[in-house]
């Protein structure tokens, strides 16, 4: 990834990358293959998956292993809406992690919180998708400023969400003083 990202920062074409970039989208599909097949061998056993990692990227798999099994939501904290179809050519970036996992036929919503930044293709999918409920961090610090509690927040988000909730959580959706 260093050598494509490097050439994007130098003015090279994502054209001139291609072959890069499909031997790193292979090879990050993979990586969600062995993920999955190793949640699902867990989950066959009965037990419970919890998936860490430097990004919400790495959660596609076990994401895919459990909504073959049920339907629930995901309730996704984050800063970032992770909607995008592509993130400088890579299919399966840290950016379209919630775009591949809102396509799942197990995952009955995606309730976002904590958004403060996005691009406007990632907006215009959540303006036209039901399925995406966000709850932007500058509503939530409106709906504060006016008196609205964080306990009447909480409740308003979790009403979004079904009986079962897998969650996601990138620690720059905490407060941002926090994590910049």
């Amino acid at each position: 990834a260093e050598k494509v990202i490097q050439g994007l920062e130098q003015g090279e074409s994502i054209e001139s990358l291609q072959s890069s970039l499909a031997r790193i989208n292979t090879e990050s599909f993979e990586l969600h293959a062995e993920f999955e097949a190793l949640a699902k061998k867990w989950l066959m056993a009965g037990k419970k998956v919890v998936t860490l990692g430097g990004d919400h990227s790495v959660s596609l798999g076990p994401i895919r292993a459990l909504a073959e099994r049920e339907t629930f939501s995901v309730l996704h904290i984050d800063a970032h809406a992770d909607l995008r179809v592509c993130y400088e050519g890579f299919e399966h970036s840290h950016a379209s992690i919630m775009h591949h996992v809102k396509n799942l036929a197990g995952v009955e919503a995606l309730v976002q919180v904590g958004i403060r930044d996005l691009a406007p293709d990632e907006f215009a999918e959540i303006e036209r998708n039901p399925k995406i409920k966000t709850h932007f961090d500058w509503d939530l610090r409106r709906a504060s400023a006016r008196g609205v509690s964080w306990a009447e927040q909480c409740k308003t988000i979790v009403d979004g969400l079904g009986e079962n909730v897998y969650l996601s959580l990138d620690v720059d959706g905490l407060d941002p003083k926090y994590c910049p």
